[in-house]
């Protein structure tokens, strides 16, 4: 998965965190920014597939998948203002590089790498949140990530591509 890294918006422009204080809050906010312009990419990139024939079956698993992660977004943005930060409105390049693969199996298995990717950001972030109120829909965030990865990798099973 190609990504920007999380001082850097999504286009490759520097970032600047209005999260004033801490350098803790401002670093939060570059990542949970970086998982925004993620998330946002990845919402849209599903939207595109669930227009897919092949992908008819699996509708319903990655309809819930694209609600959660437009959901996601609405989440992080609360967030990022929770923290006194500005959230992005940028779209990370992985929708690009998931709509630009010609297999459908290669652009899902690219998406669910991005699933797990969350994970892994979600899982270096919590143990730096203080504050319950941001914690606990984080770690929710998680789970609804690692069942969706699930999700997507079954999707991946039954076009035979997994």
């Amino acid at each position: 998965m190609t990504t920007t890294g999380p001082s850097q918006t999504a286009d490759g422009g520097t970032r600047t965190s209005d999260a004033g204080g801490s350098g803790v809050a401002e670093g939060l906010v570059e990542v949970l920014n970086l998982i925004l312009e993620v998330e946002r990419a990845g919402a849209k990139a599903l939207t595109a597939l669930l227009a897919e024939p092949e992908l008819e079956q699996a509708h319903h698993l990655l309809g819930t998948v694209q609600r959660d992660q437009a959901r996601c977004c609405g989440l992080l943005t609360r967030i990022v203002v929770q923290l006194g930060g500005r959230p992005s409105d940028a779209t990370a390049s992985f929708h690009d590089d998931i709509l630009g693969l010609q297999a459908l199996a290669d652009r899902l298995a690219l998406l669910n790498s991005g699933q797990a990717w969350v994970v892994h950001q979600l899982d270096e972030v919590l143990p730096h949140l203080a504050s319950a109120d941001m914690a606990a829909p984080l770690a929710e965030m998680r789970e609804a990530h690692r069942l969706n990865y699930e999700a997507c990798t079954h999707v991946l099973t039954m076009i035979g591509a997994a």
